[in-house]
């Protein structure tokens, strides 16, 4: 049984702390009890990653020459997906379980690169609203809309819209690191639950925001799974107002796994909440507004949730 592949090599990327929780271990083979670091979790057969001999349980050290030891998975997975920008091969660095180091190569050159999954609408009068249309949270989405933002700024943007409609979701690493373009350095992001455990550290926002403009979200009903668990962060530390229908209402955390006849299994591995601890599966979240508010409309709104965090956040 094979996670099913992230990074385009065939690949399924975790932390430590993530590998021992998912394969029920204590502890490694050498006896160590890794929190961080990136560790491959599943190999699909026939995956670049197999032929290159990467193995179930190594722990990935270098890419291209560059430590990825303090680096997110879904970071290391995004460097893997893109390949080497002049189609060289493509430089691994790894250790086994039993704590041996060995290199592999990857071919650089791949069917072509993915595409993004964001597009930029620049505001057609200065102080005008720049929308992000974000398709799916993949890996290269906090990139790209980081990106993107910037290039809103840069072209005189007063607003952002972060069209959020039609995104059924994707990786929640990703969610969680869009939502915290947004946030202030140390606000809870999201929190969650694994099956069978109890509540895990919550998620928090560990660097400045990458914007201060003005934030509105646009879902439907077909915004899920990690597109709503951003907008539940966003509106729960009183970022952004929601505009449009309500979502999908999908709270679960879910892997995919291939079995060796080609079909899947999904397994539901824990579920999350938005900061204030509120479980949007099966309800979803309602929007504040039907249709793109006013920046005094938006404000009116954001000022009283932010009167009514208050009182809990002085507790």
């Amino acid at each position: 049984m094979l996670k099913y592949d992230v990074s385009g090599v065939g690949l399924n990327l975790v932390t430590g702390e993530e590998y021992l929780e998912r394969t029920n271990a204590a502890r490694l083979e050498d006896g160590r009890r890794p929190s961080a670091g990136v560790w491959v979790l599943g190999v699909i057969q026939g995956s670049l990653a197999e032929q290159a001999g990467v193995r179930l349980g190594d722990e990935l050290l270098e890419v291209a020459g560059h430590s990825v030891c303090a680096s997110p998975p879904f970071k290391v997975a995004s460097l893997l997906q893109g390949g080497s920008a002049d189609g060289a091969d493509l430089a691994l660095k790894a250790r086994r379980l039993d704590g041996s180091v060995y290199d592999v190569s990857l071919p650089g050159k791949r069917a072509g690169p993915s595409s993004s999954p964001v597009s930029l609408e620049l505001p057609r009068a200065p102080s005008g609203d720049a929308v992000v249309k974000l398709r799916r949270f993949d890996a290269r989405a906090a990139a790209d809309v980081a990106g993107a933002l910037a290039r809103a700024e840069a072209g005189g943007a007063g607003r952002v819209i972060l069209d959020l409609r039609s995104n059924r979701g994707g990786l929640v690493t990703e969610g969680v690191e869009v939502a915290s373009l947004f946030l202030a350095e140390g606000d809870v992001v999201l929190r969650s639950q694994g099956r069978g455990a109890g509540a895990r550290p919550p998620y928090i926002a560990r660097s400045p925001p990458a914007t201060s403009l003005p934030l509105v979200l646009l879902v439907d009903g077909q915004t899920a799974s990690a597109a709503e668990a951003a907008a539940g962060a966003l509106r729960g530390n009183c970022r952004a107002v929601v505009a449009g229908r309500q979502t999908f209402g999908k709270g679960l955390i879910q892997s995919v796994y291939e079995l060796s006849d080609g079909s899947g299994l999904v397994l539901t591995v824990g579920k999350y909440f938005t900061p204030a601890g509120v479980d949007i599966d099966r309800e979803g979240i309602e929007p504040d507004f039907r249709s793109v508010p006013d920046q005094q409309q938006a404000e009116e709104v954001l000022r009283a949730c932010r009167l009514e965090r208050a009182p809990a956040a002085s507790a």
